[in-house]
């Protein structure tokens, strides 16, 4: 009973991430595999598992195949800027996001970012050691206008990005 509970709860888990997201499995709405998911908790046990290890496994599988998270995406490649690494590149600031590409058409190409630039900050707060650029970008949401100080050549230029999703 304990294996089949735990299974149940891990499907039920999934479920309501995966209803979170409106995504359908083999299908189905996630609210109708949730009703499925609840059927099987109240019906009697036969013998075996009514839920087995590898349908189990086909649902998680297919489930992340289908419904992949949606991440905030600015379409950059970046190197971060540390006391240590900002001389090797001549950079006239101790802490930021050296920017090492940007991919057509994406959000930082709208907003005229280009390779060499520095983000030295975003939304307004400043990038530093305990300040995680990722963490502040997973932060908001796609569609989301953020604001990022670049240094470029020496000056400051403010820009704005409209986030894509990823």
């Amino acid at each position: 009973m304990k294996r089949r509970g735990r299974r149940l709860l891990t499907l039920l888990v999934v479920g309501l991430f995966i209803l979170g997201s409106g995504c359908t499995i083999r299908g189905n709405t996630a609210s109708a595999w949730l009703q499925n998911i609840q059927n099987r908790i109240h019906e009697p046990m036969a013998s075996g598992n009514s839920i087995g290890d590898e349908k189990m496994a086909q649902s998680q599988e297919s489930s992340a195949q289908r419904c992949p998270p949606i991440r905030p995406y600015l379409g950059i490649t970046y190197l971060q800027v540390t006391p240590q690494v900002a001389p090797g590149y001549g950079l006239h600031v101790d802490w930021g996001i050296l920017v090492t590409g940007v991919a057509e058409g994406s959000s930082a190409a709208r907003a005229g970012i280009r390779p060499g630039d520095v983000i030295y900050s975003f939304q307004d707060v400043p990038l530093g050691p305990a300040v995680s650029f990722l963490d502040l970008l997973w932060h908001q949401q796609p569609g989301t206008s953020v604001k990022l100080v670049l240094l470029r050549g020496g000056k400051y230029y403010a820009v704005k990005a409209l986030l894509d999703a990823r």
